[in-house]
């Protein structure tokens, strides 16, 4: 390029303005990645619809019995709770009297301070179940992050001639590991489902949908694990295979992310503090 040209004029020794080029865009991809990254797992109460709760009423909940004497047993109650991401809040002991500030009060028109839906308070956070954004900013963060170190890999290794030939691909698989092109032949049925096509075009698509689905859960859980793996041995050779398997997975899971946050129905809580004659929560 011209850019090349004049950097090789200037003394700077072959190959390494395309190296630095490909650190530039791997540099500039990870940047992006983690912007997303944030966007996901700083989720707040600005992605519900406030004007559609779960129940009209405001739910008084008691804080954890080791915040009841904090000054602060709302964040007291939070910082205990979110270290598990996999189970939402533990709100399960209510309030033996419900505090005259929300008695005449519903879920459409409380009053509440500024801070209950703004900063760490303001995150989303489930009552039940497992928090879909912060899972996924962390699955998405750990995924592409590893298809990004791929293509940096796989481009480093393209500029150098004497390591192209060694970079596999899925067709050259065929011939550079035949074994476990036969294993990988043998679990997907690729030849039964062809004679069975031929046999029985009925039922060969019948069983199209569910064996796609097989898999896929295969590819999920079993072969892009062994393929990680082998590429932890041999990052050269496995990497135009990574970035290639890397990229199916993250949209497999991108699709699995938008399908269950479409049919997400569990409830997120609004939490906030009372002033009132007892320690309750609102």
């Amino acid at each position: 390029t011209w850019g090349g040209m004049w950097a090789r004029r200037l003394g700077v020794p072959h190959l390494w303005p395309s190296r630095v080029k490909v650190f530039f865009l791997g540099g500039m991809t990870s940047v992006v990645i983690f912007s997303v990254f944030q966007y996901l797992h700083g989720a707040n109460v600005e992605y519900l619809d406030l004007a559609k709760p779960v129940s009209n009423e405001i739910q008084c909940r008691l804080p954890r019995a080791d915040c009841l004497d904090d000054e602060d047993p709302v964040t007291c109650t939070i910082l205990l709770e979110d270290r598990k991401i996999w189970r939402g809040l533990n709100l399960t002991d209510p309030c033996p009297i419900i505090p005259k500030a929300i008695a005449t009060q519903s879920c459409r028109n409380p009053y509440i301070p500024l801070d209950a839906v703004t900063g760490d308070l303001g995150s989303l956070r489930t009552v039940k179940g497992v928090n879909p954004f912060k899972l996924w900013s962390i699955l998405f963060l750990i995924l592409t992050s590893i298809l990004s170190f791929s293509i940096v890999i796989h481009d480093l290794a393209l500029l150098e001639e004497s390591l192209r030939p060694s970079i596999l691909s899925i067709p050259n698989m065929k011939y550079a590991v035949p074994c476990l092109w036969e294993v990988l032949t043998c679990v997907q049925c690729r030849r039964r489902m062809q004679r069975l096509q031929r046999k029985n075009r009925c039922l060969w698509g019948f069983l199209i949908p569910m064996l796609t689905m097989l898999h896929t859960m295969a590819f999920m859980v079993v072969l892009y694990p062994v393929a990680f793996t082998v590429y932890m041995l041999a990052p050269v050779r496995m990497s135009r295979i990574m970035v290639f398997l890397s990229a199916i997975l993250c949209v497999l899971w991108s699709i699995i992310f938008v399908i269950e946050t479409a049919m997400d129905t569990q409830p997120y809580a609004v939490l906030w503090g009372l002033d009132d004659d007892s320690p309750e929560e609102g």
